[in-house]
């Protein structure tokens, strides 16, 4: 008898978990985040100069492999072979200031093309090509892609950072998107919006007389459609609120100490 009591109580407490429905408290707890407390991670390419592929560094991880994907905050491995499924949302067109790596490397802030640093640097280069700035750190032309990438049965908010000879891909990659064109009401057509589409990245080995690398390679996955799958309309709003949050400056890339895609190997151009 005081087992059949014990399995009714059980029972009743199950019934009211089942009938709580945390989708009236979506988003309670994070009233007061601000930009500091999101974190945006670089997706970068490994290069076999990266510590990650260095037994002798710290941050050498023993599966990690020139050519693969790097979260630079959760330190997950993606296959750069067989490639991933990004949505992209949002495009930045902005000039780095990078600290040089033989002192000490480092992130120190971005520049709109328009600004008089920019153009000041642009009549200075160093042996390889960069820009450089009067305080002598390089001023690096970049493409930043806010997307949200697959990792398993989930999205993840990331971004892919374009410089030196992968800003061909990145312009490439930019008329693809811009000649994906939509129909309006009144007939007229204009660019479908960047997150309209999955795309596909993987990498691929690249080389000029400077040396060898592994470079991006971008292809159409396939289109999304909202109005048909709930799947779809849930990444399509997964990718609005992500433009939104880096529109209004919630959400923050975690830098590193220097250019996640520029190879000590490849020249800048």
């Amino acid at each position: 008898m005081a087992k059949k009591q014990e399995l009714v109580k059980v029972e009743e407490k199950t019934q009211a978990l089942a009938a709580y429905d945390f989708a009236e408290e979506i988003g309670s707890g994070f009233e007061e985040a601000d930009a500091d407390c999101y974190a945006i991670p670089y997706l970068s390419i490994l290069q076999k100069n990266n510590p990650q592929c260095d037994p002798d560094s710290g941050a050498y991880l023993a599966d990690a492999k020139p050519g693969m994907f790097f979260n630079n905050v959760t330190g997950e491995l993606l296959d750069g072979d067989e490639g991933v499924e990004v949505v992209p949302v949002l495009l930045q067109h902005v000039y780095v200031e990078w600290v040089p790596r033989e002192q000490g490397g480092g992130f120190r802030g971005a520049f709109r093309p328009a600004d008089p640093i920019v153009a000041e640097a642009k009549q200075h280069r160093d042996e390889k090509g960069r820009f450089l700035m009067s305080n002598g750190n390089h001023l690096i032309d970049t493409i930043y892609y806010y997307a949200l990438v697959r990792t398993g049965p989930s999205w993840t908010p990331v971004v892919l950072s374009f410089t030196s000879t992968q800003l061909k891909k990145a312009r490439a990659w930019n008329t693809t998107m811009q000649n994906f064109l939509l129909r309006r009401r009144d007939g007229t057509s204009g660019p479908a919006p960047m997150h309209a589409r999955i795309y596909r990245i993987a990498t691929r080995p690249e080389s000029n007389d400077k040396g060898t690398w592994r470079g991006w390679k971008i292809g159409v996955e396939r289109e999304l459609h909202p109005a048909a799958s709930a799947e779809d309309r849930e990444l399509v709003d997964m990718a609005r609120v992500f433009k939104s949050q880096v529109r209004e400056g919630s959400a923050q890339i975690v830098q590193t100490d220097v250019d996640p895609n520029a190879p000590q190997d490849e020249v800048s151009f």
